[in-house]
């Protein structure tokens, strides 16, 4: 047995021996790459593959782990993290020493199975799952790598990600309440005993953490450009992307933060109670008719969000372009200041994007 093909209602069964246990999902053009494996070598000509795909070449999520048998797991990770990036610089490596599973992505296509991302698992009799469920694969990526800044131990290869990963905490927390709001406005069309114990935060706390962050890429924009204007002459569209960043961030500020229109859009609650009973269903339903103009409302201000975090992203991938480097620095979760302590001390995050800016 080389190949073989097992449909099934949900997905589609691989068994394989001998040959690229699931080279199909590398070989379609998807929206990103993401992946878990046990040790991490991709073979070169997957890599000539990702070339000819473009649009994810640079959207590369890895969350790995290594064999530790003989306690030289530093020199393990060095060793793999050199060899990745004199492959593709833009690879963005997140260590998990817990990790075990084999889940690679392209956002259209998602295997799951016994195959690691490595030269050897060729040779190797695998057996996996192939998805194409949309609403499955966008499941298991969010639940696996959307929030990988935050669960794994991010690994910096470059000073755009220190200033990415505050951010990056703050999108997930507003993604958070839009889908509880979500859930709360959906139910106003068929529940009526809501109270004020479910209406969602002022979120002050989100714009504090948003005009920290602010105060923190100002720091960072005035290191980037000076760095910048002293290493190269094509500096340009990293400076407009500076400055886009920094507008939207400004715009941010000034804007309503997420839950402000809910809380509008629900206060007629305590009329409600105090309607004659009789008229209670009626004074509900007209009051609750405009319920998904405000979850539209609400969604404008996560796309902010999202606005200026693809932005971000984009900046790591013309900074890259511009300054390719080898230099890397672990993030230890465990040894370091919790992330979120950046927000209100940004010294703490200046360190890291400056590694990258010593010569």
């Amino acid at each position: 047995m080389k190949y073989k093909e097992i449909e099934s209602k949900r997905g589609k069964i691989v068994l394989s021996e001998g040959i690229e246990n699931f080279k199909s999902i590398f070989e379609e053009k998807g929206l990103h790459l993401y992946l878990t494996s046990y040790s991490y070598n991709m073979p070169l000509d997957y890599y000539d593959i990702l070339l000819e795909n473009i649009e994810f070449i640079n959207d590369i999520k890895v969350i790995f782990n290594i064999y530790d048998f003989n306690s030289s797991s530093d020199y393990k990770i060095d060793s793999l993290i050199y060899r990745v990036l004199n492959k593709n610089p833009y690879v963005q490596l997140f260590y998990n020493k817990n990790n075990h599973s084999k889940i690679i992505s392209n956002g259209k296509t998602l295997y799951i199975g016994s195959a690691n991302v490595t030269n050897y698992t060729k040779n190797n009799f695998e057996a996996g799952v192939i998805f194409t469920d949309k609403d499955t694969i966008e499941k298991i990526e969010r639940e696996v790598f959307d929030y990988a800044y935050i669960l794994y131990e991010p690994i910096f290869t470059d000073p755009i990600a220190p200033i990415i990963v505050p951010f990056y905490f703050i999108v997930s927390e507003v993604k958070k309440e839009f889908d509880y709001i979500v859930s709360l406005l959906k139910d106003v069309e068929t529940v009526r005993y809501i109270n004020e114990n479910d209406l969602p935060d002022y979120d002050l706390e989100i714009k504090e953490y948003i005009y920290q962050y602010s105060q923190m890429f100002k720091m960072a924009k005035e290191d980037f450009s000076k760095f910048i204007e002293n290493k190269s002459k094509e500096y340009y569209v990293v400076n407009n992307l500076l400055d886009e960043i920094e507008k939207s961030l400004d715009v941010l500020l000034s804007v309503e933060p997420i839950g402000v229109y809910t809380r509008d859009f629900l206060d007629f609650i305590e009329d409600y109670r105090n309607a004659n009973e009789q008229y209670k269903e009626h004074y509900w339903r007209l009051n609750t008719f405009e319920n998904e103009i405000v979850i539209n409302k609400e969604k404008i201000y996560v796309k902010r969000l999202e606005a200026i975090l693809k932005m971000l992203y984009n900046l790591r991938v013309q900074w890259i372009k511009l300054n390719k480097s080898n230099k890397y620095i672990r993030y230890k979760n465990k040894t370091t200041i919790p992330i979120l302590a950046w927000l209100e001390y940004p010294k703490l995050a200046k360190r890291y994007w400056q590694y990258f800016l010593c010569d």
